[in-house]
């Protein structure tokens, strides 16, 4: 049954993989504008594609771990632990204190110890900084008292950071060659969250009352530790409320367009070395635009599809106040499908409808501004002077079809195993086995299993207003 079992398991990250591909899309930008504004140094190492793909424990689903902490309330203050104040490591960990920092090894776990007034759910956040020179994406598995806490905590991929060595290819008279990118060595905030994609937002941690330890496991690269932070459980304001705040504070509304404009190809910082500047010749209007040289005027496009992969840009905006942000972007490779990207404003997701806004598709290039789902026009607060806007793949609504997609294939194995246990993976062809006899139910399973996943077929045929290639996989 090892056999098998690992068989399964590789049917199962395969499969999962596949849908959080199709799912998750591509986007190429043109071009950027906020209507009413763009604009370190070790050359990166060739990235591991397989760095990329996590690798879960058999813990529990975060799904279920929720449920288990159904009843339990949310934390009412902050906790800020330095990364120096660490009360363990384990002797395969190298750790070395810089002040209030600590650097991680490759190896081994570290350990911090915190006490908690309650029983109380908490979001954790890590101020983090990449050792550089590494080349790799960081992984992690998180520890809460030893456990960990559901199958989503055995891996926590942490994002490097990359930019263009120069920018000396724009002034080239010809044929333009796209910059080398070098690492940019900052520190970063991210909080823990899953790393398919899967449950958008922040998770959710419990921390019983007294003491607790929070430990860290390196299963890939080294980074810096600043601070860890547990958080109150914060919930987004609809835009509605969001855009009802700043006008009670009496913030413009600014309806000058075209006020900030910022080419695509001038991203300030990406997540992967493969974001290069590209050369897009389909259309004339894309700037800058040469008919016969190639020139890099824009970004993204396939490499840009991955979950939790972005790209910012920075935006200098005349005045504080309200801003509508407009794209330039095609998105011609997902027929049937529209772009997701969770958007960022200074580091912050600044209501609910930013973390689901999509890019439809199109053959030719498009120019919109950023839209709820359903269509209604989203304004961003912005700071007089510099702005940071950041773009980061996301499943958006896309999420929960696959988190159904995922029960599906859980059932399909528990049904695998069943049959495998008297078939082997190898059966005879000749021999009859007597399933339907042996496994009474194998038919009422398959039956069941196939109307579960006839429904989800229709809600994600809802949900893209038509069919398409993950929906026909599914018939």
């Amino acid at each position: 049954m090892s056999k098998a079992k690992g068989m399964v398991a590789n049917m199962r990250k395969s499969t999962k993989r596949a849908i959080s591909a199709l799912l998750c899309l591509t986007l190429a930008a043109s071009s950027f504008g906020i209507p009413g504004y763009a604009s370190a140094e070790k050359v990166y190492k060739k990235t591991d594609a397989e760095s990329r793909i996590p690798t879960y424990n058999d813990s529990i689903d975060y799904k279920l771990y929720l449920e288990q902490y159904a009843d339990v309330a949310s934390a009412t203050q902050e906790i800020v632990l330095n990364g120096s104040d660490y009360v363990k490591s384990s002797t395969d960990m190298d750790v070395t204190v810089e002040g209030k920092n600590v650097v991680l090894g490759k190896e081994g776990s570290i350990t911090w110890s915190v006490n908690v007034p309650s029983d109380a759910m908490y979001e954790i956040s890590l101020d983090y900084c990449a050792v550089d020179n590494q080349g790799n994406d960081i992984q992690m598995a998180l520890r809460i008292n030893d456990e960990i806490p559901f199958a989503q905590a055995s891996s926590f991929t942490f994002r490097r950071m990359y930019t263009d060595e120069s920018k000396d290819y724009q002034l080239v008279r010809g044929n333009q060659a796209a910059p080398s990118q070098i690492e940019y060595i900052g520190w970063q905030k991210a909080s823990l969250q899953d790393t398919e994609g899967h449950y958008p937002g922040p998770l959710k941690f419990f921390l019983k009352k007294g003491q607790n330890t929070i430990s860290l496991s390196s299963l890939k690269d080294i980074m810096m530790i600043n601070k860890i932070t547990l958080k109150p459980i914060t919930d987004l304001p609809s835009f509605d409320e969001y855009f009802a705040e700043y006008e009670e504070k009496g913030v413009e509304v600014i309806y000058k367009a075209g006020t900030s404009h910022v080419q695509g190809e001038d991203a300030m910082l990406k997540s992967s070395p493969s974001f290069r500047p590209q050369n897009d010749r389909t259309s004339s209007v894309t700037e800058p635009y040469d008919p016969t040289y190639i020139i890099m005027n824009t970004i993204g496009g396939s490499n840009w599809s991955a979950t939790g992969d972005w790209m910012e840009w920075q935006f200098n905006a005349p005045q504080a106040g309200l801003y509508k942000i407009a794209v330039r972007y095609k998105q011609s490779e997902n027929t049937g499908f529209s772009s997701v990207r969770m958007v960022t404003v200074n580091g912050e997701v600044p209501f609910e409808e930013a973390m689901d806004v999509r890019f439809a598709y199109n053959s030719e290039f498009q120019v919109e501004t950023l839209k709820s789902v359903d269509g209604k026009d989203l304004y961003f607060y912005m700071e007089e002077g510099v702005n940071v806007v950041r773009f980061t793949c996301s499943l958006g609504g896309y999420a929960s079809i696959v988190t159904k997609i995922d029960d599906i294939i859980e059932d399909l194995t528990g049904v695998y195993q069943s049959i495998t246990a008297i078939t082997g993976t190898a059966p005879n062809s000749y021999q009859d086995y007597q399933l339907l006899k042996r496994l009474p139910n194998l038919t009422d399973d398959f039956s069941r299993i196939s109307d579960k996943l006839d429904k989800v077929k229709n809600e994600l045929i809802e949900l893209t207003g038509g069919f398409s290639d993950v929906s026909a996989s599914m018939d």
